[in-house]
């Protein structure tokens, strides 16, 4: 007997990367249409199911060549194709995805591993699909962090590129009283919609599918900005991030490499919007818990 059941066609794409390179990569990636992308081993994985091959692979090779004139990369580079199936990629997430502590209130875990002895800390339950967070990278094991020991129940909070949703999920465990939550993935927000269902005590969260130039807020005023997104975007949005916080609120950052760092802190000084509170890294990530500047009034 035939099998006429047609599965989706993926294609992994497989880059090496530096430090110095690797941003650049990913963000040209997410652009050039992949549904996903994870750091493996000093490469880029990403992988797609709307553009063709031939595509992936001219316009992939021709960024590559533009970033070593650029001096971006040291060594030539080019990109590595290979066809999968869906199954392909879910069983990816399971093989790599497991039960993890990710600080000291906080485990998460797949929703497909049980756990066979009680745990004293709060549980996030995650299906990632193709959207990013399982609580293993150390940009939100750090905002996870300073979330938890900085929290004050009751606060509200919003969730800049909220991925998974993990950081809007904790927020709410920890006593929020109201979250916020928007990526500009419309996939993100899919899986992040249904890891809420997951978890239950999770009831006062709102997701959108926004940037921070198109959310459309209720109301202003929050206690709380989480954003783990790239360095660029979140110079991009620097104003933005100190209109959304009220007069005593702080803002966490990530996705900051730690050889960032002193550009950053020149933003900061620079615009002179906030103050840094405390800063932490982990491997070659760092975050900041900033807070709003008062500046005296005019008599």
């Amino acid at each position: 007997m035939t099998n006429n059941t047609t599965t989706k066609k993926w294609y992994e794409v497989r880059i090496p990367i530096t430090e110095a390179s690797e941003e650049a990569i990913l963000n040209f990636l997410f652009e050039l249409g992949s549904e996903g992308c994870q750091q493996v081993n000093g490469e880029v994985v990403a992988y797609f199911s709307g553009v063709e091959k031939e595509i992936i692979a001219e316009q992939t090779n021709s960024y590559l060549k533009e970033l070593k004139e650029l001096g971006v990369l040291s060594e030539p580079a080019t990109c590595k194709i290979n066809d999968v199936m869906e199954l392909d990629w879910n069983a990816e997430w399971k093989k790599h995805f497991k039960p993890i502590v990710v600080s000291k209130q906080f485990m998460v875990k797949p929703t497909w591993e049980k756990l066979e002895f009680p745990v004293n800390k709060f549980v996030i339950e995650i299906d990632p699909k193709q959207a990013f967070g399982t609580g293993s990278h150390e940009t939100t094991q750090l905002i996870l962090q300073l979330l938890e020991d900085n929290f004050v129940s009751g606060s509200r909070v919003l969730d800049v590129g909220t991925g998974t949703g993990i950081l809007a999920i904790a927020a709410t465990k920890l006593g929020a009283e109201e979250v916020v939550a928007f990526d500009n993935d419309p996939v993100a927000i899919e899986a992040a919609e249904e890891n809420v269902s997951r978890n239950l005590g999770v009831t006062n969260l709102r997701l959108q599918v926004a940037d921070p130039d198109t959310i459309g807020l209720r109301r202003t005023g929050f206690d709380v900005v989480l954003a783990n997104i790239t360095k660029n975007i979140i110079f991009k949005y620097f104003e933005k991030f100190n209109n959304f916080l009220t007069r005593d609120g702080f803002l966490i950052l990530s996705g900051i490499l730690v050889e960032e760092l002193e550009e950053v802190k020149q933003k900061i000084k620079q615009d002179n919007l906030f103050s840094i509170d405390e800063m932490r890294t982990q491997k070659e990530w760092a975050a900041l818990l900033l807070r709003k500047q008062h500046t005296a009034a005019t008599p």
